[in-house]
């Protein structure tokens, strides 16, 4: 039996694995620092430039540096309820999707 949906050459599936991945890590970034954003407010604070921001929030949080250049980026309106509740189903979908593609 077949499995639904498109079918990918290795490389493609390869492909679609590393960017689900990318940005699942990208929003379980966001999704953090938003749980803690009194301590990223904070971290940023404290920083003398952006480059500094970026690396308190990689030890703050534990993110790669494209994670911490999101949270950097962060608009105030991410933090309404709505918009959590959005960055989290997302979240979900994309593990999801990461499954099917058995990555």
């Amino acid at each position: 039996m077949r499995p639904e949906g498109p079918q990918f050459s290795p490389e493609e599936h390869a492909e679609q694995v590393r960017m689900a991945r990318e940005r699942l890590a990208q929003l379980e970034g966001l999704d953090l620092a938003l749980g803690r954003w009194r301590d990223v407010i904070d971290a940023i604070a404290a920083s003398a430039n952006r480059v500094e921001a970026v690396s308190a929030l990689q030890d703050l949080l534990g993110v790669d540096e494209r994670g911490a250049h999101s949270i950097v980026q962060l608009q105030w309106a991410r933090l309404t309820q709505d918009t959590v509740g959005h960055l989290r189903q997302e979240i979900e979908e994309i593990r999801r999707d990461i499954d099917q593609l058995g990555g």
